[in-house]
């Protein structure tokens, strides 16, 4: 985990955050521990993991067959693009 960078042509944009100082040692911890690249990968993959978390409303409809159809669709389309593109 982090150490996946975004696919190609993903827009970004900059945020600024206030945390704790405690936080951010322990964030800085993990990037020297090798399990993120940056304290911008450490937020990205925890902002991505919530976002991919809170989608109940596909959680219901996963038995549906053109959502799993859709789905797979968009899984082997990203997948793709992330373990094709070097940084």
């Amino acid at each position: 985990m982090g150490k996946t960078p975004a696919p190609k042509g993903v827009i970004k944009d900059t945020i600024q955050i206030r945390l704790p100082v405690e936080s951010i040692e322990k964030i800085d911890s993990l990037i020297n521990d090798g399990k993120y690249s940056s304290r911008s990968d450490f937020i990205n993959q925890l902002v991505i993991k919530e976002l991919s978390n809170s989608n109940e409303l596909l959680l219901e409809r996963m038995d549906d067959p053109e959502v799993k159809k859709k789905i797979q669709q968009i899984c082997k389309e990203t997948f793709a693009q992330v373990f094709t593109d070097k940084h």
